[in-house]
């Protein structure tokens, strides 16, 4: 953990994975976004994905590794995906790092808050809270057009962001029991 305004501050990694690869967002507590960015993937998907991640988690050193909840009643993910995010919590456990997998119901919940209620709004909202991603920020898209693939950015901070702001209530509130009602955390 790093020094972060006099606290320490949590390292998170969150990962989104894509048809195409996966998005990712690293937080060091909920007000600094450190690094963002996609890694594409063309053969062998779930293989590259996972060495890609290994190579951050190694470079980072991140004390959380945060994916989407693909178990969730909601979760429209793919056979292939949920798979990826099952080895991605086994190889955050092998790394000494916690584990933990968010369903989108939370980060909707959360950002329903601020009475943002469309995946691009939270984009958008995104974008003015880490100036950085303004530049990423894809222009909203038409019925007809498929998702462009800089979303997976949004999707992987909007991830982080949730847990931290989450893990920041409990925190504050040990009371609380709707914080983490929908995570789940790998043993």
């Amino acid at each position: 953990m790093t020094e972060f305004f006099g606290h320490r501050s949590l390292r998170v990694l969150a990962v989104d994975p894509t048809y195409r690869g996966f998005g990712f967002a690293l937080f060091e507590g909920p007000r600094r976004l450190v690094d963002w960015g996609t890694k594409q993937t063309f053969t062998d998907r779930n293989g590259v994905s996972r060495q890609k991640v290994k190579e951050l988690i190694r470079r980072y050193k991140p004390a959380v590794l945060v994916v989407e909840d693909c178990h969730h009643a909601r979760s429209r993910r793919n056979r292939r995906v949920r798979s990826l995010t099952e080895q991605l919590l086994v190889i955050a456990r092998r790394y000494g790092m916690r584990g933990h997998a968010l369903p989108l119901a939370a980060v909707y919940e959360q950002f329903s808050k601020r009475d943002v209620q469309r995946k691009y709004e939270i984009a958008c909202t995104l974008a003015e809270k880490f100036p950085a991603l303004a530049s990423r920020l894809p222009p909203k898209k038409k019925p007809w057009q498929g998702e462009d693939p800089r979303m997976s950015i949004f999707d992987a901070a909007a991830l982080g962001y949730t847990y931290l702001v989450r893990r920041r209530t409990r925190a504050s509130n040990p009371r609380s029991s709707r914080t983490f009602a929908y995570s789940t955390t790998t043993k």
